[in-house]
């Protein structure tokens, strides 16, 4: 288990809630990896900007950490 590679597919944005964003990440891996899941959700405060969700601690780019 040394070297894994991940790589994000899609993420989408789901808006149609005036409360919370929605997003899904899929990803496919390859490589040296434990069982991973290709698709990670988690919802965020709707005050919150979309462009800001991709770099936030805690946002996308830390998606493999998301509580399953």
């Amino acid at each position: 288990m040394g070297k894994c590679s991940t790589t994000i597919r899609t993420i989408e944005f789901d808006l149609t809630d005036e409360q919370i964003t929605r997003v899904v990440v899929t990803q496919d891996y390859a490589g040296d990896c434990p069982m991973m899941d290709r698709r990670y959700e988690k919802a965020f405060p709707a005050r919150i900007p979309v462009v800001d969700l991709l770099t936030i601690e805690g946002g996308v780019k830390d998606y493999l950490v998301w509580p399953r």
